[in-house]
């Protein structure tokens, strides 16, 4: 993910919306940044195993963060 342009934007946005989120459920802040951050390194793993490149990468990655339920 370091390698990659635009990955921490990601990262950042996806804390934003967990930590919004968390003000309508019982998840403190750090519990939702946890979240987030797991969330996020999971559909990092799944992007890496189906990308050969990091253009594809980014890509795979916003597919996998868009298919986590």
């Amino acid at each position: 993910l370091g390698e990659v342009v635009g990955t921490g934007c990601m990262l950042g946005s996806s804390l934003a919306v967990f930590t919004a989120a968390a003000r309508n459920s019982s998840l403190s802040f750090f519990e939702a940044a946890k979240t987030a951050l797991y969330y996020y390194s999971l559909a990092g793993e799944k992007a890496v195993e189906k990308s050969p490149a990091p253009a594809s990468f980014k890509v795979e990655l916003m597919d996998q963060i868009y298919f986590l339920r």
